[in-house]
């Protein structure tokens, strides 16, 4: 065997670096770009591709029994509800892509927080269309939930988050590498850790993104927050996700939506 030259070296070395996907050490990388998948290989510090397959059956029948939830109704007009998991089984790789940090008992899904784990449904998102969904989480818990466009590391790239920490939400939004910054989403709704609430995030277009917690035993309290951050956020696909640092968070009755227009 040919030794190699040292010029032949750094060009391997330089490919090898390249395809891995690794982004420069200094480049500030958010939290939800670092992704821990054990079922499909994904390149480091990067969001979920976008050209993720679209699964052909959901576990809603044919004709769907399932109702809209109804604090939905007070900000989305023919809100539909398109997929359904309850966590009565085992997540299927199927349907999600996800980490070795989480556990299916008792009818709902912990989420075990260490170096942002992640979870994400296979799904792809449009305009008029997102999530609702029942969570807790325990002291101490520094999560997020967020709408991701596009890989980490290019210009295209687009996330729209909420920051939940110390009792506390915040949004937390990029657009390419650069931060826009994030506002605490207002409202008279506290939140408390081991309590029980709902989430819903939406899409809406022309580059609108709609946030709502609440808690199902006294929903008229509520944090709401919707922004128009441009027309260049319009007309794209997305993928949703939620990724835990530390702490544990505990869902339930995630639902896909859609809906015919924003109120």
């Amino acid at each position: 065997m040919k030794k190699s030259t040292s010029a032949s070296f750094a060009f391997v070395i330089l490919m090898i670096w390249f395809l891995s996907g690794c982004s420069p050490a200094s480049a500030p990388v958010p939290p939800t770009l670092m992704l821990t998948t054990t079922d499909t290989p994904l390149p480091t510090k990067t969001p979920i591709p976008t050209n993720t397959l679209v699964p052909t059956n959901t576990p809603i029948p044919p004709t769907a029994t399932v109702s809209a939830p109804e604090k939905s109704l007070e900000y989305l007009n023919g809100v539909k509800v398109v997929y359904i998991d309850v966590f009565d089984k085992q997540l299927s790789k199927v349907e999600w892509r996800f980490g070795a940090g989480l556990q299916v008992k008792n009818g709902v899904l912990d989420i075990f927080g260490k170096d942002w784990n992640n979870i994400s449904p296979r799904r792809q998102f449009s305009e008029g269309s997102g999530v609702v969904l029942d969570f807790a989480y325990t002291k101490g818990s520094f999560f997020e939930t967020y709408i991701s466009h596009g890989f980490w590391d290019i210009d295209g790239y687009k996330t729209f988050g909420i920051y939940f920490d110390k009792n506390l939400a915040r949004t937390n939004v990029w657009s390419g590498k650069n931060a826009l910054g994030g506002e605490y989403l207002p409202g008279d709704l506290a939140l408390q850790s081991d309590t029980d609430y709902s989430l819903l995030m939406a899409i809406i277009p022309k580059g609108e993104f709609l946030v709502v917690i609440w808690k199902p035993s006294d929903p008229s309290k509520t944090n709401y927050y919707r922004e128009e951050i441009g027309k260049n956020w319009s007309n794209l696909t997305w993928v949703f996700g939620i990724a835990i640092d530390s702490g544990t968070i505990t869902l339930d009755n995630f639902r896909e939506i859609k809906f015919d227009s924003a109120k």
